[in-house]
């Protein structure tokens, strides 16, 4: 949001005067995880014309009822991303595509960039792989800061054998392989707001170890589509992936799942839009 805060402030204020059109915002997150001085003059510029705010999560509604507690503020969620091919792999031919050999696969997708805790994941699995030395972990995204910093890490943890680390972006006709051959989805994040990771995970039918930051923990309901653990802290990390590896139902995990996707997403914006009119 901040870096597009100009584009946005300056947009929003020509659309409303020159048209008299109510202006609107859907809301992921307006702020950087990466905290900087000019993070909220940029948001407060991009946001000042709202007339109504939708937010993605609780988390976010909370947070925009403080920042405009005189604005009108509905709630929904991200939608499930199911916008990648579904068909092509199943779990074994997705790991073969892949070339990775294993009876259990954990993995983390998406952008790699400090807030998201991956060095904790990293040592959480170094523990975990003494008890369980049937598991490997897959590390698929683009890195944000050097990626010998985990490179390093890995290598220290002597687990080199056992962490496929892949530094870079992944276009959407390139993700099912890897969503396939995973078991579960870690996000073991230090700070968040809401994720897509989660919702492509569930477009998959794929269960999740998330953290208790921002509105992760709304999306997941414990033991049933994942275990939650408490952020920044290695032994709650181990003990949520190793509850899922001692519960490796992947079946039963897809039910709920489908069960709860029903519930995600847009389905309400109608109902929404509707009350905005009659304001």
């Amino acid at each position: 949001m901040p870096f597009f805060g100009p584009a946005l402030g300056t947009l929003s204020s020509f659309v409303k005067k020159k048209l008299g059109i109510k202006i609107i915002f859907l809301i992921e997150n307006y702020l950087s995880h990466e905290k900087r001085w000019f993070n909220k003059v940029l948001a407060k510029y991009a946001l000042k014309n709202a007339d109504f705010f939708i937010a993605q999560s609780k988390h976010m509604k909370a947070k925009i009822e403080k920042d405009y507690p005189s604005k009108k503020i509905y709630l929904t969620t991200l939608p499930i991303f199911n916008c990648f091919n579904h068909d092509k792999f199943n779990t074994d031919s997705a790991r073969e595509y892949l070339n990775i050999h294993a009876e259990n696969l954990i993995l983390y997708f998406g952008y790699i960039r400090p807030y998201k805790g991956l060095q904790n994941l990293i040592s959480a699995f170094a523990e975990l792989i003494k008890e369980r030395d049937d598991t490997k972990l897959l590390i698929v995204g683009e890195c944000y800061e050097d990626p010998e910093i985990y490179k390093k890490q890995i290598l220290e943890l002597k687990i080199e054998d056992k962490v496929h680390f892949k530094n870079e972006f992944i276009s959407n006709e390139q993700v099912e392989p890897y969503f396939k051959a995973a078991d579960f989805i870690c996000l073991p994040y230090n700070s968040a707001s809401q994720s897509g990771i989660i919702m492509i995970a569930y477009g998959f039918g794929k269960p999740v170890v998330v953290t208790d930051v921002g509105g992760l923990p709304e999306l997941v309901v414990e033991g049933k589509t994942g275990f939650i653990a408490e952020r920044n802290n290695q032994k709650s990390l181990l003990l949520a992936i190793s509850k899922m590896l001692a519960d490796k139902a992947p079946k039963r995990y897809a039910n709920e799942i489908k069960n709860l996707n029903k519930n995600l997403g847009y389905g309400s914006i109608k109902e929404i839009v509707n009350d905005m009119f009659n304001h």
